[in-house]
């Protein structure tokens, strides 16, 4: 059997597609990406913590151009341990995101309910 691919240190693209009811975010990295999730209200917002991986996205701010999610931001959320942060900026409360697992990254899916 194949050997799991190494775990990812960076973070090298963030790639967002949308269409009617549905905005893809996509991870690109250079590795299998170590994950944890919450959300967040108040505004509600959607975050991934990427462990063990530096931030090397050139822009902090990806718009989604959806009506379910504003924007996308990147950020390095501490250097030591390294933590990149990954918020998607939802337009409603009620959106449950999906996180798949995929070759060079992560794939996280909204969709209208």
């Amino acid at each position: 059997p194949a050997s799991p691919p190494p775990p990812a240190g960076a973070l090298l693209d963030v790639v967002v597609a949308s269409g009617e009811g549905w905005v893809e975010v996509r991870l690109v990295a250079d590795g299998q990406l170590l994950y944890s999730h919450l959300s967040l209200v108040d505004p509600p917002r959607f975050a991934v913590d990427l462990r063990g991986v530096i931030n090397r996205v050139a822009q902090s701010s990806l718009p989604a151009g959806g009506e379910l999610v504003e924007r996308v931001r990147v950020a390095q959320f501490t250097r030591r341990p390294p933590v990149t942060r990954v918020v998607l900026d939802l337009h409603r409360g009620d959106l449950e995101p999906r996180i798949e697992e995929i070759a060079g990254g992560l794939l996280i899916r909204v969709v209208a309910r």
